[in-house]
């Protein structure tokens, strides 16, 4: 019974950024593009770019660690992104 349960578990989330600016939101975007690949298996990754807006929206059929991992994964890739861009234009 528990794991006709597990099957049945479906996760979603969706975050929405705010950049400076169209330039930067579309280089943090370019460099979170492999984390939409690498997704660990019954988990999906998208990300939508809207000016300065960057949406991702990370879906799972499995655990939530899977999903709160992927999500982890893309922070880290934006905040490191993030800093390189920004000590860049100093």
């Amino acid at each position: 019974m528990l794991s006709e349960k597990r099957d049945q578990i479906y996760s979603e989330i969706t975050v929405q950024l705010v950049f400076e600016n169209d330039d930067v939101a579309q280089a943090i975007t370019k460099s979170t593009e492999p984390e939409n690949q690498e997704t660990p298996k019954g988990v999906t990754a998208q990300s939508k770019l809207d000016g300065s807006n960057l949406q991702i929206t990370i879906t799972s059929e499995n655990s939530l660690n899977y999903l709160f991992s992927t999500l982890e994964d893309y922070f880290e890739k934006i905040d490191l992104s993030y800093k390189t861009i920004t000590s860049i234009k100093e």
